[in-house]
């Protein structure tokens, strides 16, 4: 285990939906987002599968603020703020 990542939304959204999000603390220590990749992952559209998820977080995810947001042309919101 190395580390701490920063992720955004969709490689957290696959790994769920395939029952593969377990794999992450084996490579890092955290797994880190900032909290508009929360709200992405709880938007109504997607699968109650994620929100479930994301609404019990395990102890290696760590939602953390963004101190210095920069938005980044052609980027989504959770794509920039991570």
């Amino acid at each position: 285990m190395s580390g701490n990542i920063v992720a955004d939304a969709s490689p957290l959204h696959y790994l769920i939906l395939i029952d593969c999000a377990g794999a992450l603390p084996e490579l890092f220590a955290h797994v880190l987002i900032p909290p508009v990749v929360r709200d992405e992952l709880l938007r109504h559209s997607t699968p109650q599968k994620v929100k479930d998820w994301i609404n019990n977080p395990p102890p290696w995810l760590k939602i953390e603020p963004v101190s210095r947001f920069l938005p980044v042309a052609h980027l989504h919101p959770g794509e920039a703020a991570a």
